[in-house]
């Protein structure tokens, strides 16, 4: 199909892109982070949204080291960065990020930091606008968070590291991009946040104690009011329990709300990762214990409130971690799970546009093939926040 200059000139000035990106009303895609010894990320492309499968498109051997531990969730990015569409995938045992560039996918390089020659408690990363952000927690208890300048073409530079107080379990970049939401398991389970400078220097304002026993998953609001942390109790099998956290205009946080541990948010246990639908209606969250189940919460910001939908699920998998969602607005269609079985692989569930709850797909979960533990997942088109 030709594109004309005028049309293309007029895309320029709305959204500064000209076909270069993929076509979000067409082109639909997720890459997983299979955390393999020789790493290793999968593409699965989506058929349709309609008649969902997923079909591995592409193997991408990230020349790093990966391990079989979850926490740093998210391990997988997706940044659109001016024209350029950004893969990027952390190797916890090599200490590297490895970054991608669609639509061939091609790699561009490995990035590390000087000091830190393994991760081993795992590695995560996340990105926005200029910036990509990866935390590192070694062995010799050294955590560090850095600071990467999103290049041309996806290349990275760094900006800056920030020793931090704890082992990183989960983090996300506000949509304004100017906080960063942390979770440390170790040595003290907390919750940290941090200003991003324009230059992408980082101030912390934590950390942050709360009623539980180990903050897990982190999601934000599109307005980047609020985080949202997922709860784990003292037992594996404490129930649900999520908390909301006020996120004040300097970046640090404010009031903090604590809901269910009680089993007022359904019957699942052992809180871990949560995600919030585009329209931020629904709030998912991934649980443990028998069956692995995954529960749909009902989400009111101006109450600032989350209520059991009464809908849960499980999926067939001997481990799970992060979500992402295939439309970028409504309910978004379809949720996507890492898991980890006989092999890595991405569960798929249809999402009730009404109810919030969750189905699996035909075929679901569908396998990597590769003999890893899936960390976490990423899909294009993103959620717009």
């Amino acid at each position: 199909m030709k594109r004309t200059l005028a049309g293309c000139f007029v895309a320029l000035i709305g959204i500064a892109l000209c076909a270069k990106s993929p076509d979000a009303s067409s082109v639909h895609f997720v890459v997983a982070n299979d955390g393999a010894v020789a790493n290793i990320a999968s593409v699965f492309d989506l058929s349709s949204l309609s008649n969902p499968t997923l079909t591995l498109d592409k193997t991408l051997p990230t020349g790093g080291n990966g391990i079989n531990d979850v926490q740093g969730v998210p391990e997988t990015a997706i940044v659109q960065h001016g024209t350029d569409v950004c893969v990027y995938l952390s190797d916890p045992t090599s200490a590297d990020v490895a970054a991608f560039l669609y639509p061939g996918f091609s790699r561009v390089g490995r990035y590390k930091i000087s000091g830190v020659m393994d991760s081993e408690f795992g590695m995560g990363v996340a990105g926005r606008g200029n910036f990509l952000f990866s935390s590192y927690s070694t062995t010799e208890d050294q955590f560090v968070i850095a600071t990467w300048n999103i290049g041309s073409g996806c290349a990275l530079t760094l900006a800056t590291t920030l020793d931090v107080p704890g082992s990183t379990d989960s983090m996300a970049i506000s949509p304004n991009g100017q906080t960063l939401i942390a979770t440390y398991a170790y040595p003290l389970p907390s919750v940290d946040s941090f200003s991003v400078a324009t230059d992408g220097t980082l101030t912390e304002h934590g950390p942050y104690g709360g009623p539980f026993d180990t903050p897990n998953g982190v999601d934000i609001t599109a307005d980047s009011k609020y985080a949202i942390v997922g709860e784990i109790g003292g037992q594996p099998d404490d129930p649900t329990q999520v908390g909301i956290y006020e996120i004040s205009t300097d970046g640090s946080l404010g009031t903090y709300i604590t809901y269910g541990g009680d089993g007022s948010l359904g019957p699942s246990s052992h809180t871990g990762y949560v995600w919030l639908s585009p329209n931020e209606k629904f709030l998912f969250v991934s649980g443990g214990g028998p069956n692995l189940p995954i529960t749909t919460l009902n989400f009111n910001e101006d109450l600032q409130q989350v209520t059991y939908s009464g809908c849960s699920t499980t999926v067939q998998a001997s481990n799970t971690s992060g979500f992402a969602t295939a439309r970028p607005s409504g309910s978004g269609d379809l949720l996507y799970l890492a898991i980890y079985r006989d092999t890595a692989g991405v569960a798929v569930f249809q999402i009730d546009s009404t109810t919030g709850c969750l189905t699996a797909v035909p075929g679901s979960p569908f396998s990597s093939g590769i003999r890893g533990m899936e960390f976490s997942v990423a899909a294009w088109p993103p959620r717009p926040f």
